[in-house]
């Protein structure tokens, strides 16, 4: 026999099998049913798990009044939590609901309602002279990767540990949302090439600055440097305000009830959530707010 033909053939049969589990494997990393880095998951909660997840909920502070059903456990690869809630709302007296429900684990959903009784409700008190009763939710439990990127890691978001909120909606029928009334970023402003006033007519700006026009080349985002760097949340704010001082750029600074009431509700979130997420971290964020419980170890990441 052709040693070869004998050669190649022995060759074919094993590289065949093992390019095709290769594909196969990135294709359900792409997905969100694997970590990106290939490593292959339980199929399956174990019964310790979901009962220690049962537990935590039915220890749920009653104060909070949530309203919630029971799911069943989700296992979609890496992708799930033991013992998912839909919940639809909480609070009373004003009662808040949520729309569409949001797939959530309990802790997450207690510590959006422990947020809303104790920062947004009063920020809605002083700003808007009303009290929140719904919101509108962009996603919750989503099984994927940050920003949908499989060489990310994997997202919040695919835990039931996260939320996205467009819009915050008061008794009056008063609408607040992220993507109308958050303003111009300091972020924005550093990356346009030609600074520009920002003040607009009566009753449709939300903010009241007037801005110095720079002259010479537009220099690099220093906050994006230093996220590109994995500094903390309050090092990235720091390089934009030294950058914004260096190119003479005033800070912008909400100046209407609804912008007011955005950044209040996203600076006290910064107390509650690991990961606090708005228009100024970056443009997939430039819509909502988004929120979640990951674990850190110092003081939580908010931009």
């Amino acid at each position: 026999m052709d040693i070869g033909k004998l050669r190649l053939t022995t060759l074919t049969g094993f590289l065949v099998p093992a390019l095709l589990a290769l594909v196969l494997v990135r294709s359900a990393a792409q997905v969100g049913q694997l970590p990106a880095s290939g490593a292959v998951a339980k199929d399956e909660w174990s019964a310790a798990e979901i009962a220690v997840d049962k537990t935590e909920c039915a220890g749920l502070d009653k104060t909070l009044a949530l309203e919630f059903s029971y799911l069943p456990p989700i296992k979609q690869g890496a992708c799930g939590t033991p013992q998912p809630i839909e919940l639809r709302g909480f609070g009373a007296n004003p009662h808040v609901s949520i729309e569409p429900p949001a797939v959530l684990n309990c802790q997450m959903a207690a510590t959006l309602a422990h947020w809303f009784a104790t920062i947004v409700q009063p920020a809605a008190l002083r700003f808007l002279r009303s009290p929140v009763v719904s919101i509108r939710n962009a996603a919750a439990y989503d099984c994927r990767h940050r920003y949908g990127d499989p060489t990310a890691r994997l997202s919040e978001h695919a835990k039931a540990n996260a939320i996205d909120i467009l819009s915050f909606n008061a008794v009056t029928g008063q609408g607040v949302s992220v993507a109308e009334h958050w303003g111009p970023t300091l972020r924005g402003l550093l990356q346009s090439q030609k600074v520009e006033s920002v003040r607009k007519a009566k009753g449709q700006g939300e903010f009241n600055t007037i801005l110095i026009v720079p002259t010479g080349k537009t220099q690099p985002d220093a906050g994006a440097l230093a996220a590109s760097t994995h500094l903390g949340s309050d090092a990235i704010r720091q390089a934009r305000l030294d950058e914004a001082l260096r190119r003479g750029i005033a800070v912008p600074k909400p100046a209407t009830p609804e912008a007011n009431f955005i950044h209040a509700v996203h600076d006290g979130a910064c107390k509650f959530f690991g990961t606090v997420l708005g228009p100024e971290a970056n443009d997939a964020h430039k819509d909502h707010l988004h929120l979640d419980l990951a674990a850190r170890p110092g003081s939580s990441y908010c931009e």
